[in-house]
């Protein structure tokens, strides 16, 4: 922006955030850099063009409405104002700016102002001069009370800013404002607007009265005097205040107060002062209570106030404080024993603070005992005093502070304290017993308001509650406005706990004002589309991760507390070694002092000590005490040390004293301390603070201190800036600036303004109740409307029509009224310079207005509404006409809405069921999709598997050479800065952050290159193993069904080789037998044949399976004699004559007949054969249809046994090993010599048989004809060598003795050196020449 030459103007006359702000007047202009004359000396300086800013001419009330809005215009129009006129507040949009005067302002507060900014419509309302009120703060309160009466929501106001600023004091006023529209409205308004005076006038009832008396109670038992104020709250307060939602009235209150500095007690820094009541008691009480209460005449006679030389506050009197304070406990209810006993207990803990310890072989009090002793003089009289107030005997006392017990399965261990345990000992019951007393005191109040609002019972049941955290009488709805009075930021030289929880405590209240100021400002201007510039600010939830995190500054010290052996020290470096904490930037450890470290709140570094931060964390009851306070003669101390009946925290005023419940532990006597920590209080109770605030409208009311050293009159620029810049302030006026303070949609828009321009309103209303619109708003508009106007938004159903029809009608409204701006359509005429930012804007569902033109329109609607009510005081008749109109149209609207209701469920059925149909089709597509993508993944793993490992393999290597070299420029870099920069320690500490951010950099980039392959490589192992694990299944069941059939084989061999040696014995015996038939035969002493046919016969066992009937086995067989064929055969030697193998009739015994065996034989056979189940069982079945088979081949008539042998079906050729796969041949062959010639042939290459098996070395001695089974006689390894069937001299001898020619198993099994077609073509030749 061009400066004109000789224009006032602010340049800052430095950099930084520090810097100050200059007034001056332009010489000339060079290009960016201007020529300024200063104000202050008149010298001329050269400024950079950017840092200067043009100033204005006149203050004003709103700074939203500055025509150069910057940091110097709000600064001048603060200090103008505050300077000038004493004006001390100041509107920023919807927020208020209090500055404090600190001096009294007689004429600006009262009951009379009250009532002019009752009867305001708007009391932040624009137009011209002297049509509106200068800023309040009774305005905000008014706003607040008339929104809860108008929408029908809860309100909360707000008031913040730092220590001294005045908030307390802005509290009191707000607080006595709406207690008097609270009277107001109740009809008892009419004596309270008659007096002048800033407090609570005679006319209010009792719930008002003693909820404005409940402040000074409070403030003198919970506030003090700091370096920065005078009446500084120790403790947060929040009061709800509760108003009948029909007729306005006060109800009732509840107070809830917030972590009471209880240390404050005990300790106090000098020039600053312990809690007011202190002083108040030492100089305020009459002389008979101070010869009760046994007081000095001065606090210096107190320890615990001596250490401090600050008695006196300026301007105010200890002694009518506490007749102040008196008179307030009266007004809440208490009576005179009641205060009596209160102000006795505070006197006792004050005669606690002066008893003193030393380490003794005997205590004077309680009997002999090593440890420590009260000395007798003044020690004795303050331990005797303090057993009086407290009504216990001074022995007891003594013995509690003294001494403690712990609790052992032989009984009760009593140990001694020494002196400085039993000084933290007495320090303890003092705070306790003070923190107990502040919790009593606020359960008190609370009581009182319910007492005045529900009856005495109700008054009963918060008593018993420390604290209750309302008023209201249940089952009643109630409507609320709550005002929070909390401490503000803290910065000392030495800052302990209580500043760290404060300053949490505000970091908490400006992260809910950054939500509601900064963040939904611009979420609703987005929304809705206004046309503005996106203003950024900075957050603060990075400090409220630091200080109440997961792994934050108080977790680690509630762990660090649960650690008897924790130290400072050890806490300190636990934060500088965690990273949660050293790695946020708002965190600074250092090395001086010891255990301290720097914060970086949004007010500004705050530096910490933990040096006392593991004691004052621990927030322990002592047992002895607990039993102590239980046995007291005194029921008020009964009352505070009484068993708890719920949880801490759940009334409202129980959570004052930081931790330390009423009632805790007199019946808890297992352990010795009742550990509780102040840091989990403190965020359990700010919790439940900013819970109660997000369900509520806020307000907010900013209080500065213009001065740090509290002199009226005096604005310090710079330090109220800082203050302005910390608590956001500057950010809210400009984003107030360019918005739109006043927003509702279009249905309450029109609703409240249609006075203006009644006409199109009108017609969108007969048309609503005429037809039914074409379609609704959007859902999105609907919930936003629904949510601008509950409890009090529009009933008439505009919001059913469309958003263009309402958005027509509201532009009418506004053209009406003057106020429609460029960007809504129209020209701007409401007054407005050319230029000017427009008053109005129509986004998509609402309507923005500028507070000016929101004040205007308000203007114009009164005056409507005031015109038209006498006409309609003139139509009475008419408007019964048109109620009852209006409720036909309501009835018809009903009707409508349920039919509508019908249809849309039709609709929802009908789209749900769509729907489903889709899911369903989804789900099936998908699952093909699925299966046809896994069959691809599947065969594309293997090649993607050796690709990714070749592929990250290579990575790896790079990454390793990257990493290297990484490491080598590093090192040599980091050689050179230091020797470069080693005496410049600012530069080598940005040195080091800039390599740890590049290092995390440089292994953030590593690590995602290495993650995506990392896992490839652990899905390609998954599937391999997956493979592998299968493969070595499959490998163990082959080999176990390979062991199987292998030993199947065997038992087939082994079947083979017992038959064959059975039929060679059985052949040798017959031929032993015929010879003897022979021989008998030649001497005539065989028997006949008729004698043996007489001999008792039976069937053979084999010969249903051989199919010949005609074959028995002697049931009594002498010695050689062997049945009918054997006769017949002895016979035909006898004669001579020799029997043919074709001989009809002739029964020829056979070498290989199993009929002959013995019956041991056959269940031999039956045994063999049962160990051929399972899967070999279908070998034996084809065994036995072969057999079958070739039975009834030979048996034709049963007279042709020598066919069977002629046709050579028993002649079992032996495959070879390359030819057998595994099935059975098929023609002439017997399973039982293929199985063994396959198992024989397969055996040298199995692996995994057993080593060692008597079955194969056989099977080996076959295939090689090492093992012969010779028929009889000699020569059959010879026949076996030419593939005969045996030894032909005995083969000969065979046939002339009437033996079959026909090969026995064995021999056939012998011949392993002869292929089968020799075998074969052997058998049929011997068969000719036999024939």
């Amino acid at each position: 922006m061009a400066l004109p030459v000789g224009a006032r103007v602010w340049f800052s006359s430095g950099e930084g955030p520090n810097s100050e702000w200059r007034a001056g007047t332009t010489v000339s202009t060079a290009g960016e850099r201007v020529s300024v004359k200063r104000d202050e000396d008149g010298q001329v300086v050269e400024v950079d063009g950017a840092s200067v800013h043009m100033a204005n001419k006149e203050d004003v009330e709103d700074m939203t409405s500055l025509a150069f809005l910057h940091e110097p215009g709000v600064l001048w129009n603060l200090q103008s104002r505050y300077q000038g006129s004493d004006a001390i507040y100041t509107y920023t949009g919807n927020i208020l700016i209090a500055v404090n005067p600190f001096k009294p302002l007689p004429n600006l507060y009262g009951p009379a102002v009250i009532e002019r900014y009752r009867s305001l419509p708007v009391a932040q309302g624009g137009g011209e001069a002297g049509s509106r009120l200068p800023p309040h703060v009774y305005a905000t309160a008014c706003n607040a009370y008339r929104n809860m009466m108008a929408e029908g929501a809860g309100q909360a106001i707000l008031v913040t800013g730092e220590s001294g600023a005045g908030k307390t004091e802005t509290a009191k006023l707000i607080m006595a404002c709406l207690t008097h529209l609270g009277c107001h409205q109740s009809g008892q308004a009419a004596a309270a607007a008659a007096g002048t005076g800033g407090g609570a006038s005679s006319g209010m009832s009792g719930v008002e009265q003693k909820i404005l008396e409940s402040n000074p109670l409070l403030e003198a038992f919970g506030n003090a005097k700091t370096l920065r104020n005078n009446n500084s709250s120790r403790f947060g307060k929040y009061c709800e205040i509760f108003f009948d939602p029909v007729s306005g009235a006060v109800t009732g209150a509840a107070v809830r107060t917030y972590l009471l500095e209880r240390s404050r007690v005990v300790a106090v820094n000098n020039p600053e002062r312990s809690f007011h009541i202190f002083y108040q008691l030492v100089y305020g009480a009459s002389a008979a209570d101070r010869a009760a209460w046994r007081l000095p005449p001065a606090a210096s006679g107190f320890a615990y106030l001596a250490r401090s030389s600050c008695v006196e506050l300026p301007g105010q009197s200890n002694a009518e404080e506490y007749q102040h304070t008196r008179r307030a406990m009266s007004h809440i209810g208490l009576s005179e024993a009641q205060q009596r006993a209160v102000l006795g207990l505070v006197a006792a803990v004050l005669h606690l603070g002066n008893i003193a310890f030393r380490d003794g072989e005997h205590a004077s009090v309680g009997g002999g005992a090593e440890g420590a002793v009260v000395p007798p003089g003044a020690p004795r009289q303050a331990l005797e005093a303090a057993a009086e107030l407290l009504g216990v005997g001074a022995g007891a006392l003594a013995e509690a502070l003294t001494t403690r017990q712990i609790q052992t399965p032989e009984g009760a261990i009593t140990t001694p304290l020494s002196a400085q345990a039993a000084a933290d000992s007495r320090d303890s019951l003092a705070k306790s017993l003070y923190a107990r007393l502040f919790d009593w005191l606020v359960a008190a109040v609370n009581a009182a308001v319910d007492e005045a609002h529900n009856g005495p019972a109700a008054a009963g049941a918060a008593v018993a509650a420390a604290g209750g955290s309302g008023g209201g009488s249940g089952g009643r709805k109630h409507l609320s406005i709550g005002l929070l009075d909390i401490y503000g930021f803290e910065s000392f030289e030495v800052n302990d706990l209580e500043q760290l929880c404060i300053n949490l405590t505000n970091e908490k209240l400006q992260q809910h004002f950054n939500t509601h100021v900064f963040k939904w400002e611009q979420a609703e201007y987005e929304r809705e589309g206004v046309d503005w510039s996106y203003i950024s600010f900075r957050d603060n939830a990075d400090v409220l991760e630091l200080l109440e995190g997961r792994l934050g500054l108080m977790t680690l010290l509630d762990e660090a507390c649960r650690l008897p052996k924790a130290t400072a020290e050890g806490l300190a470096h636990k934060y500088a070694t965690t990273p949660a904490v050293a790695g946020s930037s708002r965190f600074t450890p250092l090395k001086r002092p010891a255990a301290s470290f720097a914060v970086e709140h949004y007010a500004g570094s705050v530096t910490y000590s933990a040096a006392n931060w593991l004691d004052k964390n621990r927030d322990y009851v002592v047992a002895e005490h607990a039993a102590l306070g239980a046995a007291a003669r005194q029921p008020l101390v009964r009352e505070l040390w009484a068993p708890e009946t719920e949880p801490a925290g759940a009334a409202g005023g129980g959570a004052s004293g930081g931790g330390a419940a009423s009632g805790a532990g007199a019946g808890k006597q297992q352990s010795q301390f009742q550990f509780r920590s102040v840091s989990s209080v403190c965020r359990r109770q700010l919790g439940e603070l900013m819970g109660a605030l997000s369900a509520l409208q806020p307000h907010y009311v900013r209080c500065i201190k213009p001065n740090p050293t509290g002199a009226a009159g005096l604005f310090a620029p710079g330090y109220s800036l800082q203050q302005l810049r910390c608590g956001g302030v500057m950010e809210a006026v400009r984003i107030a600036c360019a918005g739109f303070a006043y927003r509702r949609p279009y249905a309450a828009f029109l609703d409240h303004f249609w006075q203006l321009c009644p006409e199109p309103v009108h017609a969108l209303r007969r048309r609503l109740a005429e037809a039914p619109p074409p379609r609704r708003q959007p859902p999105a508009a609907a919930l936003s409307q629904q949510g601008e106007q509950q409890g009090g938004g529009s009933s008439s159903g505009l919001a059913a029509l469309e958003v263009s029809e309402l958005r027509a009608a509201a532009e009418a409204v506004l053209k009406a009224a003057g106020q429609l701006g460029p960007s809504s359509g129209g020209s701007s005429s409401g007054g407005a310079s050319a230029g000017a930012p427009p008053g109005s804007h129509l986004g998509h569902t609402k309507v923005f207005l500028r507070t000016t033109a929101a004040a205007a329109m308000e203007r114009q609607r009164v005056a409507a509404v005031s015109a038209a009510a006498a006409v309609i005081q003139s139509h009475w008749r008419r408007l019964q006409q048109q109620r009852r109109y209006t409720a036909l149209r309501q009835a018809a609207v009903v009707i409508q809405a349920a039919a509508r209701g019908m249809l849309a469920r039709r609709l929802a059925e009908r789209l749900r069921r769509e729907r489903a149909a889709g899911v369903i089709q989804r789900c099936w597509r998908s699952c093909v999709e699925r299966m046809r993508f896994l069959r691809a993944r599947k065969a594309a793993a293997v090649m993607q598997a050796a690709w990714r490992g070749l592929v990250v393999r290579r990575n790896i290597e790079a990454i390793r050479v990257e990493a290297a070299a990484l490491k080598m420029q590093t090192a040599w870099r980091a050689a050179a800065v230091r020797r470069e920069y080693l005496g410049v320690l600012r530069y080598w500490r940005a040195a080091v952050k800039v390599q740890a951010a590049w290092r995390g950099h440089s292994a953030r980039q590593l690590y995602l290159q290495i993650l995506p392959l990392h896992r490839a490589a652990l899905v390609c192992q998954r599937v391999w193993r997956a493979h592998r694990y299968g493969s070595l299944a499959a490998e163990r069941l082959r080999r176990a069904v390979f062991q199987y059939w292998l030993w199947s084989k065997a038992a087939v061999i082994i079947q083979t080789l017992w038959r064959g040696k059975a039929a060679r014995q059985r052949c040798t015996r017959l031929r032993l037998q015929q010879r003897k038939a022979r021989i008998l035969a030649a001497f005539g002493g065989a028997a006949s044949a008729a004698d043996l046919q007489r001999l008792p016969v039976r069937p053979s066992p084999d010969s249903a399976r051989r199919g010949d009937a005609n074959r028995y086995t002697p049931a009594s067989r002498p010695r050689g004699c062997y049945g009918p064929a054997c006769a017949a055969k002895a016979t035909a030697a006898c004669s001579g004559g020799a029997v043919g193998a074709g001989s009809p009739g002739v029964d020829v015994v056979r070498a290989d007949d199993v009929a002959l065996l013995p019956d041991r034989d056959s269940r031999m056979a039956k045994r063999l054969a049962d160990l051929q189940e399972f899967k070999v069982s279908p070998l034996v079945d084809f065994w036995k249809a072969q057999e079958v088979t070739q039975s009834r081949t030979d048996g034709g008539g049963g007279s042709q046994p020598c066919s069977r042998r002629g046709s050579g079906a028993h002649m079992l050729p032996r495959p070879l090993p390359s030819t057998f796969g595994g099935a059975l041949p098929t023609g002439h062959a017997s399973p039982s010599a293929a199985a063994s010639s396959a198992c024989a042939a397969e055996l040298p290459s199995l692996p995994g048989s057993p080593p060692d098996t008597d079955f194969r070395e056989a099977a080996a001695a076959i295939m090689h004809g090492s093992v012969t089974c010779r028929g009889g006689g000699s020569g059959g390894g010879a026949a076996a060598g030419t593939g005969g069937v045996g030894g032909g001299a005995d083969l000969d001898a065979l046939s002339a003795g009437g033996l079959s020619a026909e090969a026995s198993y064995g021999q056939l099994l012998e011949n392993a050196g002869s292929g089968f077609g020799a075998t074969v073509a052997a058998g049929a030749a011997a068969e000719v020449q036999a024939s």
